[in-house]
């Protein structure tokens, strides 16, 4: 009888460590950057180089604990990368070319292997040239295992982006040929219909790599509670 306790006792910390690598995931992702064009607002579409033939391009999304595999395929002209922004990951997983690791070149490939380490709001973007500002950017959220964010009734995403549709000429500022929300303009936008009493929780990412943005909602108030994947002080 003692020696059946004793294997009892030692089976629990390998359940235990089952379970836990049970509830650990890891996601799958492809992505595809390549030219294209993309709808800004009815009957106007701008050209530029997008993942996925989106803009932005698709929502990478997991929990603390996770691993996010992401295949990546480079069907534009140049060399180019992803760079997964403010996400701490391993240094040869970073997306920065000859710092981190080399570009991608034209018709190449490679799988970026990321552990999910800390929760927060971020984005994917080329690190290359002008590649971010053509269009070439995404979204990226990693939810917390546990949570003891104050309760709201519903989550909006915005990100905020200035498109420009080629390289500037050398030596002047970029012209850009748009500012979008969500991957529209102005008259490409669908109003947010919320009902009254109603908190939400909405997360902002400024896409752009020139504008910076002025956020307001009139007539309600915004009180920010994370900035870069990090909790603040209320403000």
């Amino acid at each position: 009888m003692r020696f059946t306790f004793i294997n009892r006792l030692a089976l629990i910390p390998l359940l235990c460590v089952v379970a836990a690598l049970e509830a650990q995931t890891t996601i799958h992702h492809t992505l595809v950057a390549q030219p294209g064009t993309w709808s800004v607002a009815p009957g106007v579409t701008a050209t530029g180089w997008f993942y996925n033939g989106q803009l932005p391009g698709p929502l990478l999304r997991g929990t603390v604990g996770d691993t996010l595999r992401v295949q990546f395929i480079n069907r534009t002209p140049e060399p180019t990368s992803v760079h997964f922004h403010g996400l701490p990951v391993p240094l040869g997983q970073d997306g920065v070319p000859m710092i981190s690791r080399p570009a991608v070149e034209p018709g190449q490939e490679y799988t970026y292997t990321l552990p999910l380490t800390r929760p927060g709001t971020y984005f994917y973007h080329s690190h290359f040239g002008h590649q971010l500002d053509r269009g070439l950017h995404g979204l990226l959220i990693v939810d917390p295992a546990t949570s003891s964010d104050a309760a709201y009734d519903r989550e909006l995403i915005v990100d905020l982006d200035d498109l420009l549709p080629g390289d500037p000429i050398h030596g002047q500022d970029p012209i850009y040929a748009d500012y979008l929300m969500n991957g529209k303009n102005s008259a490409g936008q669908t109003p947010w219909v919320v009902d009254q009493g109603d908190v939400l929780r909405i997360r902002f990412i400024n896409s752009s790599s020139f504008t910076t943005y002025v956020v307001t909602l009139d007539g309600h108030l915004l009180e920010v509670s994370h900035a870069d994947g990090r909790k603040v002080q209320p403000v």
